[in-house]
């Protein structure tokens, strides 16, 4: 089975991000396979290319510059149109670059069986592929369903041009959106919320499978508190984690002033920004290289995102490390947890605050939501046998 796979970014084994994560793990498990063969042309950006090394005889990589170029002026167009061909998903210069090597490897007489799209934005390539491959299968991974953050940037929205822009870019981006699924043989999510949301646009369901997540299992770890500290973990380059760390600070930690805590933001590359909130109260460590002290040590964690969409890995690492979670709704959709059973809700400052206060006081309740969280995790997610549930539905679309 020949495979084009198509990427955001290259597979490594030190990508810091979660879907990253999932994607290296994925295609060494199609490699574990006699018989796969996979051509992957993927965005690299500058940092990443010491990282990208051999994954085997059968694994190939076509590297594409993920920097600003000479097509760069073209780009202005698809972020501010609203209306843009691609729904701002994949900018025009991405777009290009991507198209001249696919043109390329056709020309060189490459033809796959199969073709994956690893994030939506890859799914801008469809109809090109299809003209190229009429012949071969198409599958579509979804890391998040897309239309979903264009939909709460349109809500968030306050200024009426900002709302206005991001409802047209929302609309567009549910258009385009549906059109590419329903095009493809098969869709991968990682969540039945995802699935339940593709099916509210009408997306055939039986064409959806639900992975289960591929997370940093820490149910090795041991909760065993050993300070007040209030952790917060993520990458901090991606702005709904600073902003949300930002939200944390102005609006619960002044709410916390009578409860001797910190809040220990865990996770590399803090805007400035947030390291000037940095203060005897508030810790920014950057980059750790392993978090899991602070998992085993701190009273809890918190997840009080601002934006998102798609399963929430950092939750999924918390609730396998048993310590205890107090989520809002965003940071908690598409998770198998109960409130009060596997972890806390939130969604205000003061009920964040609430919370955190109920955790601290009550040492009974900390320990069921830990032993609860950590046996449902072992439960409910299988991220091997699923991927191979997966694997196999791709061998038998060729």
């Amino acid at each position: 089975m020949k495979i084009l796979w198509l990427s955001l970014c290259p597979p490594y084994k030190e990508v810091k991000h979660a879907g990253g994560q999932a994607l290296y793990k994925h295609v060494l498990s199609f490699l574990e396979h006699k018989g796969v063969e996979i051509k992957m042309v993927s965005l690299c950006k500058k940092e990443e290319y010491e990282y990208v090394r051999p994954m085997g005889c059968n694994f190939s990589i076509e590297l594409i510059p993920d920097e600003a170029g000479k097509l760069s002026v073209l780009d202005y167009e698809s972020r501010w149109n609203p209306w843009h061909k691609f729904g701002g998903y994949l900018s025009n210069s991405r777009w290009h670059k991507l198209k001249e090597k696919i043109i390329e490897l056709k020309k060189e007489g490459y033809s796959p069986d199969l073709i994956i799209f690893n994030w939506t934005e890859m799914l801008a390539l469809n109809n090109l592929l299809r003209k190229l491959y009429p012949n071969a299968k198409y599958v579509a991974i979804e890391e998040d369903v897309a239309f979903v953050k264009r939909k709460r940037r349109w809500e968030l929205s306050t200024n009426a041009i900002a709302r206005l822009f991001h409802y047209i870019r929302f609309k567009t981006c549910v258009k385009k959106e549906k059109a590419w699924l329903n095009a493809m043989n098969l869709i991968a999510v990682y969540s039945n919320k995802d699935k339940e949301r593709l099916e509210s646009i009408d997306i055939d369901g039986n064409n959806v499978f639900v992975f289960s997540p591929v997370f940093a299992d820490k149910s090795n770890l041991i909760w065993n508190r050993k300070n007040n500290d209030i952790l917060f973990w993520g990458a901090m380059s991606r702005k709904e984690n600073f902003d949300s760390a930002l939200w944390f600070i102005r609006n619960v930690m002044p709410l916390l002033d009578n409860l001797k805590c910190r809040f220990a933001i865990v996770g590399a590359n803090p805007p400035e920004d947030l390291m000037k909130e940095a203060s005897d109260r508030v810790i920014v460590t950057g980059f750790v290289d392993s978090p899991n002290q602070y998992f085993e040590d701190s009273m809890c964690m918190v997840v009080p995102l601002v934006i998102g969409a798609g399963i929430k890995i950092k939750v999924l690492e918390g609730l396998s490390s048993g310590i205890p979670v107090i989520s809002n709704e965003i940071g908690i959709e598409g998770i198998a947890a109960q409130t009060g059973n596997q972890y806390l809700h939130a969604e205000t400052a003061v009920e964040f605050a609430e919370a955190i206060k109920k955790v601290n006081s009550d040492k009974g309740l900390s320990e069921q939501l830990s032993k609860n969280a950590k046996r449902m995790i072992a439960t409910n997610y299988n991220e091997q046998r699923s991927t191979e549930q997966f694997i196999a539905l791709c061998k038998e679309l060729v």
